[in-house]
């Protein structure tokens, strides 16, 4: 057996305080009672933000939940070896044992040890999960139990065996059930204590014995959700009858982790995390490139917003210099918004507005007049960008002479040509002695 990891789990949970965890009643967590004999419920839960999708969310001791990658539970298939040793179980059969509601489970408080190999692990509860935890070639079953166990050695060391329970048609049932479920009803309300009825654990041990266990390292299934603990999982399940069953689910109704990644690959939150991410930027939400109203997706409020091709760019940064669509900064930059801006500021520039009147200022230096015709020097004048631009007169330059004088020779030319082809003309009507 391999327990190289299972010390790690210690170190990840000195600072953790999480009511309800797995580690209940262990050195790690030791059991808190409240007023009125009551124990402390849970202070995470399995369903909106309470639930495991925000479990790192609630505290920063559960950063593992989101960012770990070898997390429980897990789908159990070709990959996870057999336990090659099997354990040594010794648990008493008891008349009673004390029965807890955390809110988010019910908890059975016993003593035993179970040895594998040269390692002993101290038995300190048992609690359930309804439907099963983890899976077995993809197929769930409706109950899970959760026999948590500390290195004896006081290392810290936590190891868990998972006994899966399936419904029988024939109503049969593990007598241990129902035993631990005899006096359930007085504890339907989260954090209230009754006792057990007797518990005979006999059956159970000699399963957990003789039967073949999946053995892997993960995590706890639920916060702080810390690496490093060993889980022998039963790969056959016990019975379990409908009664049984429905009085469990009844008081914990739903309380099952998703199934966690392979183990070794990326946490399936940081892997959903990145894929959102690269949605948003395919679908422009971050810079909106085909937006309907862009003020819902770019922060008016920020700097540097930038809108391109959305139907109401004007609401957007309309209270920041710089951004797209103020009306009362310098710089601003419409691409294709309806009104170019203010007639009072410098820089404006409109491409594809309609009003472009609005485009510049009549009152600052290098505008130009748009249809003034000639441009005096010092002029103020408006530019319209959706109308050909009139073109001033230029003033002629002086003719230098070398041109005046081809153009004098040009005119000799074209003048003797021009006669000589009169004189040819007559002499072809009039000739000689006619």
């Amino acid at each position: 057996m391999h327990f190289k990891h299972v010390l790690f789990i210690s170190s990840l949970l000195t600072a953790s305080t999480v009511s309800g965890s797995c580690l209940h009643g262990t050195s790690l967590l030791r059991r808190q009672e409240v007023e009125g004999g009551k124990v402390k419920v849970s202070d995470f839960g399995y369903t909106g933000l309470q639930g495991p999708l925000n479990w790192a969310g609630l505290s920063e001791n559960n950063s593992a939940c989101a960012s770990s990658t070898n997390q429980s539970p897990i789908n159990i298939d070709r990959s996870i070896q057999l336990a090659t040793v099997a354990p040594k179980i010794t648990i008493e059969n008891v008349e009673e044992a004390e029965f807890e509601n955390l809110g988010t489970t019910v908890e059975v408080i016993v003593n035993g040890t179970t040895a594998v190999g040269d390692k002993v692990f101290n038995l300190k509860q048992f609690h359930f999960h309804t439907p099963s935890e983890h899976r077995i070639n993809e197929e769930y079953f409706p109950l899970e139990v959760h026999m948590v166990h500390e290195a004896a050695d006081g290392s810290g060391g936590i190891a868990v065996i998972a006994v899966i329970f399936e419904l029988t048609p024939d109503g049969s049932t593990t007598e241990l059930l129902t035993g631990v479920t005899q006096n359930l009803q007085a504890i339907i309300e989260p954090g209230t204590v009754t006792k057990t009825g007797p518990l005979d654990f006999g059956p159970l041990v000699e399963h957990l014995q003789t039967k073949p266990l999946f053995q892997y390292t993960g995590s706890l299934t639920t916060p702080p959700c810390a690496e490093g603990l060993t889980f022998f999982v039963t790969e056959q399940p016990l019975p379990l009858n409908v009664e049984t069953f429905l009085a469990i689910k009844t008081v914990v109704r739903f309380n099952s982790r998703y199934t966690q990644n392979n183990l070794g690959q990326t946490n399936l939150l940081q892997v959903a995390a990145e894929q959102f991410t690269g949605a948003l930027i395919a679908n422009g939400s971050a810079i909106n490139l085909d937006g309907q109203k862009n003020e819902t997706l770019v922060d008016p409020e920020e700097e540097g917003a930038i809108v391109l091709g959305g139907q109401e760019a004007e609401a957007v940064g309309d209270k920041n210099e710089g951004a797209i669509g103020a009306d009362k900064k310098e710089g601003v930059i419409i691409l294709g918004g309806q009104e170019a801006g203010p007639k009072e500021e410098k820089g404006v520039v409109n491409l594809g507005g309609q009003p472009n009147t609005l485009v510049g200022s009549e009152k600052e230096d290098g505008a130009v007049p748009k249809g003034k015709g000639d441009i005096a020097p010092g002029e103020k004048v408006v530019i319209d960008l959706n109308k050909p631009a009139s073109h001033p007169k230029r003033e002629a330059a002086a003719t230098p002479p070398w041109k005046k004088d081809a153009e004098a020779e040009e005119k000799r030319s074209a003048s003797a040509y021009a006669g000589e082809r009169r004189m040819s003309r007559r002499r072809r009507h009039h000739p000689a002695g006619n």
